[in-house]
């Protein structure tokens, strides 16, 4: 096995894309930032961020190939980034193993020697992507490939900063009680009571890196959600496509199963943005909703129709 130069051509790629403790992840000589001008917009990066997840990453990533695929039969370009966040599992090894055995030239695998945090990571993507639109993939989501492609179609043509769909959130491998389906209604002002819009999205990575990035405000403060607030405080599009994007499958340790019952990262976001309390009454829109074909759904008057 030591002899078969795939093997060796597949190590070699994941190597060299190794970063170095003590670079800066903006930084790093080895993974060099992607400028603007190099960049698709006819295409879709699916960032898949990863952290001691080896017993779920084959179904992540099994998704995102055959999302791939669905994207090149409708005329778009698509890649696979996955960032490991200095797993101590056998992540790295699973995805060296991976980049070995199908020497996939669209899978990109940087490999962090350290814990950089799910905020850092994703920022890191957001610069070296391929392409403008970039998919947050978290490794215990499952996407929809066949619909993949509608919801990039809807981010090119709304031009939106974050664009989203429904998500089922399975248990065990049943749809959760009361929590069965989040993300399933357009971005309004009860965002600043709890957040019901999952991290699976589609990112314009040219807007959210113009505004800074994420960041945890509070250690105990979900990244995504803080990004949902920031872009509504700086009138950024937000889109909401009914249509289902993909699963969560929440397990005993899942990051979400962590952060219940701590409050402290939500007060510190309360704090930020809604000073004057949080507006759970309030329903106001401050996002769309949108379909290929059809256009901008709230823009109907259904009363009327």
């Amino acid at each position: 096995m030591q002899s078969d130069p795939r093997l060796y051509d597949s190590l070699r790629r994941v190597e060299s894309t190794t970063v170095d403790d003590s670079s800066e992840l903006a930084e790093v000589s080895s993974v060099e930032a992607v400028p603007r001008a190099n960049r698709s917009s006819s295409g879709l990066t699916i960032f898949i961020p990863n952290w001691n997840y080896e017993s779920v990453l084959p179904r992540a990533l099994k998704g995102a190939f055959e999302a791939v695929s669905a994207l090149q039969s409708e005329g778009f370009s698509g890649e696979i980034l996955v960032i490991d966040d200095g797993s101590r599992d056998g992540s790295v090894k699973l995805l060296r193993t991976i980049q070995a055995n199908y020497g996939r030239e669209d899978l990109r695998v940087i490999s962090l020697r350290k814990n950089y945090g799910q905020a850092r990571v994703t920022n890191l993507a957001l610069q070296i992507a391929s392409h403008r639109y970039v998919l947050r993939l978290d490794a215990d989501n499952q996407l929809v490939p066949q619909n993949v492609a509608t919801f990039l179609r809807s981010s090119i043509e709304t031009e939106a900063s974050l664009l989203y769909g429904n998500v089922i959130t399975l248990e065990s491998g049943q749809i959760e009680e009361h929590k069965g389906i989040v993300s399933n209604m357009p971005a309004t002002l009860y965002l600043t009571y709890t957040n019901y819009i999952d991290a699976l999205c589609i990112m314009d990575a040219f807007d959210l890196m113009e505004l800074g990035g994420y960041t945890r405000v509070n250690p105990y403060s979900p990244e995504d959600w803080e990004m949902n607030m920031h872009l509504v405080a700086h009138e950024n599009l937000i889109v909401f496509v009914p249509l289902l994007m993909g699963y969560y499958h929440k397990g005993a340790q899942s990051a979400s199963t962590e952060l219940e019952g701590t409050d402290v990262g939500v007060k510190t976001i309360k704090r930020i943005y809604a000073q004057g309390g949080p507006r759970s009454w309030d329903k106001k829109r401050v996002g769309r909703i949108y379909y290929p074909k059809v256009g901008f759904l709230d823009e109907w008057d259904f009363e009327q129709t």
